[in-house]
């Protein structure tokens, strides 16, 4: 394993266990706000600070992205995998949602093969088996105790995985600043969608109310630390 792939691990991880902290800091809202909002929230207060930050940094110039469309795939994964996972961990035990969610990385294995003709190394093959039996495991019962509802984690870890496989062909592209803005930007239309839609759906827990200021400022903290 080479110094750069090493690097690589530890970024991941670290941003994973990040992850994890900003999911756990979302699951004390159940019940307080709807979760659709909850994530148009946080990251319109990321988008916004990302946004400003890089144009103090770049200029005007910054905000041109040398593939547009590709950008706009990233946004439309970002929140299309928040939303199912927002939504996962309102209804679920956080546990039982992150290690189902956590199966991303296999599906990231899967795909780095046809979609950016990348070798996976059999170890990882074996890994990735190891993984889905594991999440077979903690799938049964919670499909059982709560019907389709579950498989919300699992929708949520293939939009990430494809997140990834996007932010992968993306390299190169723009400073890391600029692919965080762009991602954060393009995702708040379908954000924005997601949560009207569920205001005027009908279903209470999706009504959109005037929030404590509280839930304002723990989707703040989980914009600012995840």
């Amino acid at each position: 394993m080479q110094d750069d792939e090493r690097r690589g691990i530890l970024l991941a991880t670290a941003g994973f266990a990040t992850l994890s902290v900003g999911d756990a800091v979302i699951k004390t809202m159940t019940g307080e706000w709807s979760p659709l909002a909850v994530a148009t929230l946080r990251f319109a207060i990321g988008a916004v600070a990302l946004s400003a930050l890089l144009l103090r940094s770049e200029g005007p110039t910054g905000f041109k992205p040398s593939h547009p469309w590709l950008q706009a795939a990233r946004g439309f994964c970002l929140a299309a995998a928040s939303l199912c996972f927002f939504s996962a961990i309102y209804v679920m035990p956080l546990a039982s949602a992150m290690a189902l969610a956590f199966v991303s990385p296999v599906f990231v294995a899967l795909l780095s093969g046809p979609l950016l003709k990348e070798k996976v190394r059999p170890a990882v093959w074996v890994a990735s088996v190891v993984a889905l039996t594991g999440v077979a495991l903690v799938l049964r019962p919670n499909l059982a105790a709560l019907g389709w509802v579950a498989l919300l984690p699992l929708a949520s870890a293939s939009f990430f995985a494809l997140m990834v496989v996007a932010n992968r062909a993306s390299a190169g592209q723009g400073s890391a600043l600029s692919m965080q803005a762009f991602i954060a930007t393009a995702a708040m239309p379908w954000l924005l969608l997601a949560m009207l839609g569920g205001h005027f759906s009908g279903v209470d827990e999706l009504r959109v109310t005037m929030p404590d200021w509280t839930v304002i400022a723990r989707c703040a903290i989980v914009a600012v630390t995840a």
